[in-house]
């Protein structure tokens, strides 16, 4: 039996996105260098709109972004039993994640996997919102990067 659960909700049509599978994959590899046995994640893949009306709505920045994390564990109030082990939701641009990818000189799966550690750690409770934040998240990604490439260890 799984421990680690990912639901892939696709809303945008991508023709390089990989498999439902793929994120699975790298959100497992994520959980598990952080310690993290069991939990669900969801994973919404969509494009400018939606994730513009989410940052809007949720945020209060009107702007396009690549990806948005809502962890549960913020939540002001008690879960039922059946979402105990749920982490959060992450929205992921598959469109800005495309330009990002020309703009950086990377490939676009690589981008998205960046974006998908990156969303995960938010949901673990890392934050980016100072400098020092920042820089200890980006190290974090780099580290679990490596590990999910095979260049490291957990």
């Amino acid at each position: 039996m799984r421990k680690i659960e990912v639901k892939v909700i696709a809303e945008e049509e991508v023709p390089w996105l990989p498999p439902s599978e793929w994120f699975g994959r790298v959100a497992e590899g994520v959980l598990r260098a952080e310690g993290v046995r069991s939990g669900r994640v969801d994973i919404l893949i969509c494009g400018d709109e939606r994730i513009k009306a989410l940052n809007r709505e949720f945020r209060g920045e009107d702007r396009v972004t690549d990806v948005i994390a809502f962890p549960l564990k913020s939540a002001d109030f008690p879960l039922p039993p059946r979402y105990k082990n749920y982490l959060g939701e992450i929205a992921l641009n598959a469109i800005q994640a495309e330009r990002q990818a020309r703009e950086f000189g990377v490939k676009p799966l690589e981008e998205l996997e960046l974006l998908v550690v990156h969303g995960i750690l938010h949901l673990l409770g890392y934050s980016d919102a100072s400098e020092e934040e920042r820089s200890k998240m980006r190290a974090r990604e780099e580290e679990i990067l490596k590990i999910l490439r095979g260049e490291g260890d957990v």
